[in-house]
């Protein structure tokens, strides 16, 4: 699932593992010359990710936080 501008994921059970995502939930850089510093207002809160492969990305900037979330696996950050 990607996670672009003005978008809020939140998971809504009582805690982080109430909700899970089998995949990933991810913000690249891809665009804008590679420029990660151009991504921004972007929530990921209260959810478990599971991400195939084991990888979950997320290069952002500003206004972007990952509030109570448990990643199965390795997070890339940027």
């Amino acid at each position: 699932m990607p996670v672009g501008f003005f978008t809020h994921v939140a998971g809504l059970g009582n805690i982080p593992a109430d909700v899970t995502v089998a995949g990933r939930i991810w913000t690249d850089a891809a665009w804008m010359k590679r420029n990660a510093t151009c991504n921004f207002w972007r929530t990921v809160e209260n959810i478990t990710v599971e991400p195939a492969g084991g990888v979950n990305v997320c290069a952002v900037s500003q206004a972007a936080p990952l509030r109570r979330t448990h990643i199965r696996g390795d997070l890339h950050l940027s």
